[in-house]
């Protein structure tokens, strides 16, 4: 806009100048008292200087036109990405509550459950966990993130574990039900299991926050 203003200003002084000095180089006057004389001075510089003034607002209109028009397609294109983004966030905190969901179920043992329907949430979240970390890279960083993909390997690996120790202690194949399980044996893994846990769904609600906070400082 500027560089625009700067540009007519140079274009009008210029033809200012030059309908001037062509006015007295052609007809060799000095400054006249004749009423006429200006009178036909102004009728001159009216004539030459007024096509050239109109045709500099007709460009300057256009100019400020499409300056207006660009301005509006890169406001709508900055709406549009932050609809966007606000999509993919919901999508994102969907995912992450699902997960949360179900590593709780598995986490989470009732007294009066049989023994199969303590393992199958166990069985169910260390499968849920590799089928994220194979579905869902798109929605979260976890390809490209080293710190996020090892976290989400632990995990899985730990809940594979469980469920193994958990299958042998409760005798899955007994289909008597069973007592409240006693897993102090386990205490040290099952610690790291939820703080691997803890750690994993972390990290994921920290990068979603990030990301709001990204699209909003691009909007």
């Amino acid at each position: 806009m500027n560089r625009m203003s700067k540009t007519v200003g140079i274009v009008i002084a210029v033809s200012i100048v030059l309908t001037v000095g062509a006015y007295f180089l052609i007809f060799n006057q000095g400054i006249s008292h004749s009423t006429q004389d200006w009178a036909n001075f102004g009728g001159y510089i009216g004539g030459i200087l007024a096509p050239v003034f109109t045709v500099l607002n007709i460009a300057v209109f256009i100019r400020l036109t499409n300056a207006i028009d660009k301005s509006d397609e890169i406001r709508k294109n900055k709406e549009l990405d932050y609809q966007k983004s606000l999509i993919i966030t919901q999508i994102r905190q969907e995912e992450l509550n699902t997960l949360t969901n179900i590593l709780n179920k598995a986490l989470l043992l009732e007294a009066n459950l049989m023994s199969s329907n303590i393992i199958t949430p166990i069985a169910a979240a260390h499968v849920y966990v590799e089928s994220f970390m194979r579905t869902k890279h798109s929605l979260f960083p976890i390809e490209e993130n080293a710190e996020l993909f090892n976290k989400m390997l632990r995990l899985h690996k730990l809940l594979i574990n469980y469920n193994k120790y958990m299958t042998e202690f409760l005798a899955i194949n007994n289909p008597q039900a069973l007592l409240q399980p006693q897993v102090s044996n386990y205490k040290t893994e099952l610690l790291e299991l939820l703080d691997c846990k803890s750690e994993v769904l972390s990290f994921m609600q920290q990068y979603i926050i990030q990301e709001i906070e990204m699209a909003k400082m691009n909007f």
